[in-house]
This record gives structure tokens, C-alpha cells and sequence, in this order.
């Protein structure tokens, strides 16, 4: 859910002297309950975004979607980050560093292509079973099952 207010030019409740916008962003995760086929609603987190630009410059539709894309991005980065280790990595010299996010790309795409979501639970079940990991590479039409 998406909250965008407008804030004023003398309005004192604010810190920060440039912000024309406040976006309260309400993130919810879609949980299961006992019942099959029924589902319940858990708020797991709010977000508050300050903006510069008004709301002609930037409407609040656009702005919700500029915050969703932005997290799409963050949501990949959080994936090769934490998932597949980039960061802890320590080749930084030459062309290894560009070589090696090309191969955790090229994963994280063949994965995706094969019908799975969940990069880290795949990818300890294929470390269980290399073979299926080189179908994967070989396969015109993978498949994880």
C-alpha cells in the first residue's frame, strides 16, 4: 500500500527544508494459513520515502513505481550479494571480477529459465546432484524436476 502527502512550504513538522513529498510504503507477505486455498495478510514492514520533487513533477503513481523498481534491483543485488557471495569474494584485479558476475548471472538466469524462485534452496539441492546441475547447462529445455 502506497501513502503520498503533499508537504507544505512553512511546515515545520518536517526536517528535511527540501522535501515536497512523504511516501509511506506498507510492504505485505502473502502467508498461508491452516485452511487450504485461504490466505491471510501479514504487514512485514514499513517504509517512509522523502521526495524533492512535487507532486506535478512527479505524481504519486510514478513515484510507487520508481520505489517498486528501485527494489527489484535491490532484491537482484540481494541475490548476488548474500545468495552467491560477490561480495566476499576477493578477485578484484584484471578481468576476474567481471568474468566471475557474468557466471553468477548466467546462473541465476539459467535457474530462472528452469522454473525456480528460490536461487539458494536450488542451488544446494543441485550441489547434491552435479548431474543434474550439467543437465541444466546441456538441456534445450531445462527443467528442475
Amino acid at each position: 500500500m502506497v501513502q503520498v502527502i503533499s508537504v507544505g512550504r512553512h511546515d515545520d513538522e518536517i526536517a528535511f527544508p527540501l522535501a515536497q513529498q512523504i511516501a509511506r510504503i506498507s510492504r505485505y507477505e502473502r502467508r498461508a494459513t491452516r485452511t487450504p486455498g485461504r490466505w491471510h495478510w501479514k504487514r512485514t514492514e514499513v517504509a517512509y520515502y522523502l521526495c524533492t520533487w512535487d507532486q506535478i513533477r512527479l505524481p504519486p503513481a510514478r513515484l510507487a513505481r520508481a520505489v517498486k523498481n528501485h527494489w527489484m534491483v535491490e532484491s537482484w543485488h540481494w541475490l548476488r550479494d548474500v545468495t552467491l557471495g560477490e561480495d566476499d569474494h576477493l578477485a578484484r584485479s584484471g578481468h576476474i571480477a567481471t568474468n566471475l558476475a557474468a557466471l553468477r548471472n548466467t546462473v541465476i538466469s539459467l535457474l530462472h529459465l528452469a522454473g525456480t524462485h528460490q536461487i539458494a534452496r536450488t542451488l544446494r539441492r543441485l550441489a547434491r546432484d552435479p548431474e543434474h546441475a550439467i543437465m541444466l547447462l546441456t538441456c534445450a529445455n531445462p527443467t528442475l524436476n
